[in-house]
């Protein structure tokens, strides 16, 4: 059987075998197989489910002989593709499956499933996938088959984004490769505000990274914007007395979450966080988020937020008034959940003793 394969970056990794729907091998596919293997995986993908019958079993062994000796092998189906491999009922480390036909008639369900079913309808596979112990089940009820594929009209940007971290989770479960990705982001950070080093920091990201403070826009999306933003906007326009405590953190399967309490004073013009407002010298708290996405071992993305309301109020740039607007009790409320809740709500004192 003829496979197109792509490699990982080190050569070697877990086997993915994926089988598209009758569309075949498009952008979009393609698109998937490569980012797969730039997380770890040796991928193969078979002809459309449509032009020739796929032979699971011999593909299945095909990628075998391609891989490390023991090396584990996953499969991914799409439409048709997807209900080429449940019927073939070859088992696999983990079988992801995207919109099978509604009449698929599966062979033994085993092991780690994922089941990704869009339309709106109850699949009647979800029932028996959720069923088992490593099952799982994920419906977008607003998207419509085909909405991984960024070369179909029903390509949905955000759902096939949650719905390849969700794919990842059981590969990186069931067979590796395994990132620390929390100690990754940490060296990242280290870079950025103890070493103060741009180029390094850009060093840690893949070729084409983006970063994007969302309440302001700032931040650059490719290599050379983004290293230019790092060596002239947000390294050299870091407060010396910048405190990051962080709150909480959550690592998943390509992504890690920081929820920082940020301290400084506003002794420089901060490009980043306060475009144009001159040094105010004020003392700044602020609760902050990033959200920090990877592929592979590298740093693909950040999404970094705050209340910019409460940090133009701190530094004297916005007058709150009658405004619903916190300002540093915002960081004092999260450091100690015992200060009182509801101020801010002028009709909160109707609600008491009322029956609950």
């Amino acid at each position: 059987m003829d496979l197109i394969f792509f490699r990982p970056p080190a050569g070697s990794g877990p086997g993915v075998l994926l089988v598209p729907d009758e569309a075949g091998f498009t952008d979009g596919i393609q698109d998937w197989a490569r980012k797969l293997a730039e997380d770890g995986y040796h991928v193969a993908v078979t002809p459309a489910s449509g032009e020739a019958p796929v032979d699971v079993s011999e593909a299945a062994l095909d990628v075998s002989k391609s891989l490390d000796q023991d090396a584990h092998i996953a499969a991914i189906g799409i439409g048709e593709g997807a209900g080429t491999i449940l019927s073939a009922g070859v088992k696999f480390d983990a079988t992801v499956l995207f919109d099978p036909p509604q009449n698929t008639v599966p062979g033994t369900l085993n092991g780690q499933v994922v089941l990704h079913t869009s339309g709106g309808e109850t699949h009647p596979l979800a029932e028996p996938v959720a069923a088992l112990p490593d099952g799982r089940v994920h419906l977008y009820d607003h998207c419509q088959p085909g909405f991984i594929d960024t070369s179909l009209p029903a390509h949905d940007k955000w759902a096939a984004r949650i719905a390849y971290s969700r794919t990842l989770a059981p590969l990186r479960r069931v067979m590796g490769p395994y990132y620390d990705l929390a100690g990754l982001f940490a060296k990242h950070l280290r870079l950025e505000f103890v070493e103060k080093d741009a180029h390094a920091t850009m060093e840690t990201m893949i070729e084409e990274p983006y970063v994007n403070h969302v309440p302001t826009r700032t931040g650059g999306v490719g290599h050379q914007l983004l290293e230019r933003f790092y060596k002239y906007h947000f390294i050299p326009t870091q407060p010396e007395d910048r405190q990051n405590t962080v709150i909480s953190e959550t690592v998943g399967a390509d992504t890690v979450v920081l929820e920082i309490l940020g301290r400084f004073t506003h002794d420089k013009a901060m490009d980043h966080m306060l475009p144009g407002i001159p040094p105010s010298g004020k003392k700044v708290e602020l609760p902050v988020v990033v959200v920090a996405s990877f592929r592979g071992d590298k740093l693909y993305n950040e999404h970094i937020y705050w209340d910019q309301a409460s940090l133009l109020t701190q530094v004297g740039a916005l007058e709150p008034g009658d405004l619903p607007i916190s300002g540093a009790v915002a960081a004092h409320k999260l450091e100690d959940i015992g200060l009182p809740s509801n101020e801010l709500m002028p009709n909160w004192a109707d609600s008491e003793g009322k029956p609950l």
